[in-house]
């Protein structure tokens, strides 16, 4: 199960009443409950992963009154111990530039303005939780354009990716 919530500018930069200020601010929703349009990538690669193949995933996307950020809920049985999990995570994510597994849980804040990605593994009882935030204006497409352009003309992943970033 995926529960995500998602800032404003998630929703794109078309018009329309769901995005606009007033029907926005103070205000969360769930939408897409019925599919949304990055579910199917994300259960390709989650069935990559998976030892017993395919996987069925749940994802409820939110859009929350902020400007940009995600925050990312996962929710599955847990098999191992949670030391276990947490030192996967680890290993999976180790030499990764931009992927930090973190041992708080971490805010939407903390990635903002950055093309990091932070990851947290906990665990209630025999679930385990996974909790994931970042800035989607840098570390969404955007981001993901400017690193497959480093890779594939022979530039360090991180050129022109470490700076701050100041709009919105």
């Amino acid at each position: 199960m995926v529960d995500a919530k998602s800032g404003i500018s998630g929703a794109g930069r078309s018009p329309g009443l769901g995005a606009h200020f007033s029907e926005v601010n103070e205000s969360v929703g769930a939408y897409a409950i019925g599919g949304h349009r990055h579910l199917p990538e994300l259960t390709q690669e989650l069935g990559k992963l998976s030892r017993n193949g395919g996987v069925h995933v749940t994802f409820v996307p939110h859009l929350v009154p902020m400007t940009r950020g995600i925050l990312t809920t996962c929710y599955f049985d847990l098999k191992g111990s949670l030391a276990e999990l947490q030192e996967a995570y680890r290993e999976f994510y180790a030499g990764q530039p931009f992927t930090r597994v973190v041992a708080q849980t971490p805010t939407t804040k903390l990635a903002s303005h950055s093309n990091l990605c932070l990851v947290n593994v906990a665990a209630q009882e025999k679930k385990a939780v996974v909790t994931a935030v970042l800035d989607n204006l840098l570390k969404g497409a955007s981001g993901q354009g400017v690193e497959c352009f480093n890779i594939a003309f022979g530039f360090e992943r991180t050129t022109a990716l470490e700076g701050p970033v100041q709009w919105p």
